[in-house]
């Protein structure tokens, strides 16, 4: 015999945002090197444009102290 049970899948999910671990940012895999502290490794954070004439803003989050330097645009 046959149960429902049989053939229901269960799906276990951490809801858990993937930040910080051991001091580092797990999602900085981008060379960059910080002009706070020097670290050479930056999560990449781009906006895109809200009008037509804007151009993306591209950030980097240093991967060790959370600095945030923000790429210049052209003019």
């Amino acid at each position: 015999m046959v149960n429902e049970e049989d053939f229901v899948l269960k799906e276990k999910t951490n809801n858990k945002a993937i930040e910080v671990a051991d001091d580092k940012n797990l999602l900085a895999v981008h060379k960059h090197v910080c002009r706070k502290c020097g670290y050479d490794q930056a999560q990449l954070i781009e906006i895109g444009a809200m009008y037509g004439d804007e151009e993306d803003i591209v950030r980097y989050k240093c991967g060790r102290c959370g600095c945030v330097e923000q790429l210049a645009a052209k003019v």
